[in-house]
């Protein structure tokens, strides 16, 4: 995603770096679902974390929808949106409104 910012229009922009807060939110989010997991292996536990990334993910898209990027980058978020929606469902969270 860094990449394809610093391709973008943008590249130097406060929402550049908005967006880059939220990839690293997302990512330790993501991080903390599988070390809760894999600790303990219970849902009610790890459902907090699967929430902290939708929310993160809910912050990225509104950018991705708003501002279309090279479609490699369009492609790569469609990929995480749906692991997103699966965790949810997986999780017994809401459908995601995206």
């Amino acid at each position: 995603m860094r990449a394809a910012l610093d391709r973008s229009a943008l590249n130097g922009t406060r929402r550049e770096d908005q967006l880059n807060v939220d990839a690293e939110r997302l990512e330790r989010a993501m991080n903390k679902v599988r070390e809760a997991w894999n600790r303990e292996q219970d849902p009610p536990k790890t459902r907090h974390f699967v929430d902290d990334a939708i929310v993160a993910g809910r912050d990225i898209n509104r950018t991705m929808v708003a501002r279309r990027l090279n479609p490699d980058v369009q492609r790569q978020w469609d990929a995480v949106r749906g692991e997103l929606n699966r965790l949810a469902e997986a999780f017994e969270l809401p459908k995601i409104r995206w």
